[in-house]
């Protein structure tokens, strides 16, 4: 799917259109599309097989989503996941942390903290490894990697990833 510049969306192949509603964001993994309103709620629309539909209430600013799964910012900076969670890539820590932004990867979910330019992150990594953050930030944004690595592009202009070195 795809958003224009009027807020509409079209959808093309297996993935239908939703009925109602102009957007401000889109995202979709193989099977669902998760996108913010104009309203700040979400609409979620495609196959259910994991929980991908069942986006959490709240007023959003953006969402991201891979293979199975979802995570969205608030307005507030917080960060809501929904979907498959058997990575634990959408238990997010309990933290006092406000976001910025949100970025996923198969496996994993990522959020940048609005405070320092730093990186939580939470899931499963390379080697069933659920303890890969990576600290030589601050980072302007945050780029979704594979299943086992993700990419931060440095103030700078410098782009660096970490995970598992051999995806990419």
């Amino acid at each position: 799917c795809g958003l224009r510049t009027d807020g509409s969306l079209k959808c093309w192949g297996n993935m239908s259109s939703p009925s109602e509603g102009t957007y401000v964001d889109i995202s979709c993994t193989e099977n669902a599309c998760c996108g913010v309103r104009d309203d700040e709620s979400m609409g979620c629309w495609g196959s259910s097989n994991y929980g991908q539909l069942n986006s959490p209430l709240g007023n959003y600013v953006s969402v991201d989503g891979a293979y199975r799964h979802f995570c969205a910012l608030t307005i507030a900076g917080d960060v809501k996941c929904w979907g498959e969670n058997n990575k634990g890539q959408t238990t997010v820590p309990q933290t006092n942390d406000v976001y910025s932004q949100v970025s996923l990867g198969n496996y994993h979910s990522c959020a940048l903290r609005e405070s320092d330019g730093y990186v939580n992150c939470w899931g499963q990594w390379d080697n069933n490894s659920t303890n890969n953050q990576d600290n030589s930030g601050p980072y302007k944004s945050l780029s979704g990697g594979g299943n086992y690595f993700h990419c931060g592009l440095l103030y700078g202009g410098r782009y660096r990833c970490w995970g598992d070195n051999s995806q990419f």
